[in-house]
């Protein structure tokens, strides 16, 4: 028998999925966070901002550079070139 999907059904689809992308945000979001503050100590408030409002793709991609920085000024300047 063919399935339908009701409203209900896409609605709680839709929720699944939106969930699925939060938790990969934060998941991505806490892992820069400890490379950056491991690498460079505390957060400054004004990267802290920037870093919560990034997307979860920009927040992976961060996460293999932070690797390749010497300063903090470094991670400022890639967040002004890779710009939501």
């Amino acid at each position: 028998k063919a399935h339908v999907m009701t409203l209900a059904d896409t609605l709680k689809q839709e929720g699944r999925q939106e969930g699925r992308q939060e938790g990969r945000k934060e998941s991505a979001l806490a892992i820069v966070q400890r490379l950056v503050c491991h690498r460079f100590g505390k957060l400054p408030r004004d990267v802290e901002t920037r870093l919560r409002a990034a997307e979860s793709g920009r927040l992976e991609r961060l996460a293999e550079a932070v690797l390749d920085f010497g300063s903090l000024t470094d991670l400022r300047r890639w967040l002004e070139r890779h710009a939501n």
